[in-house]
């Protein structure tokens, strides 16, 4: 549905069966909506940044289409002193604790 391409297999019932169905284009429709909610929730987030204000509309766009949500307990170590950068966080919802050689430093 999504690339309209022809089928890959025949799908057959080997039973009496109640099945939904949803046309191409409502599937996409969809899909698309749900994408557009996302990026826009994304980037009204991004907007409110002070570090991402330099950042030009398309920047941002991409960005706030890139950014995967990650959930965490209490507790959980997000970086670690020492280790090579790999990912960035911009957290949305909650609070860390910076410690920077075992001591606290900073709360947000």
């Amino acid at each position: 549905l999504l690339y309209n391409k022809p089928r890959a297999a025949t799908v057959k019932a080997t039973s009496e069966l109640s099945a939904w169905r949803l046309d191409q284009t409502t599937f996409k429709n969809i899909i698309v909506i749900g994408v557009v909610q996302k990026r826009d929730r994304n980037y009204a987030f991004l907007k409110k940044c002070p570090l991402l204000k330099e950042l030009c509309e398309t920047e941002m766009l991409t960005l706030a289409d890139s950014l995967k949500p990650q959930k965490l307990a209490k507790g959980d170590m997000i970086i670690k002193q020492g280790d090579v950068g790999q990912d960035f966080y911009l957290v949305e919802e909650g609070s860390v604790e910076c410690i920077k050689d075992g001591e606290p430093v900073m709360s947000l």
